[in-house]
């Protein structure tokens, strides 16, 4: 499956990494700096003028009243998942990231 990204939030990051490039006394940078800077500005452009993805978010929307538990496990390793679809997850999330069903505020040990 593709992960789409939101293009406006890349370049953000792109000049924000660009302007904290170290720069000397006299606002100039070391070669190395200069050529980094010359390939994020380079990036900056491709991401402009990357074609975008015709693409619709999805919503995954839990049609049952009834709430989901985050169920704690420690093997193979220490987690939570969900009671309705064995996902794995946050006990802090309010809503499973996979059945979309709404959980209860505190997670139960097993």
């Amino acid at each position: 499956m593709s992960d789409y990204i939101s293009r406006e939030e890349l370049k953000l990051r792109i000049r924000n990494k660009i302007y904290d490039m170290p720069k000397n006394s006299d606002g100039t940078m070391n070669q190395a700096d200069a050529m980094f800077t010359d390939g994020m500005y380079r990036a900056l452009d491709l991401v402009e003028h990357m074609p975008s993805a015709d693409v619709r978010e999805i919503i995954k929307v839990e049609a049952e009243p009834n709430k989901g538990e985050w169920e704690f496990f420690d093997y193979p390793y220490m987690g939570y998942r969900c009671s309705k679809c064995g996902a794995i997850g946050n006990y802090d999330h309010k809503f499973c990231h996979d059945c979309g069903i709404e959980m209860k505020v505190e997670p139960t040990e097993e």
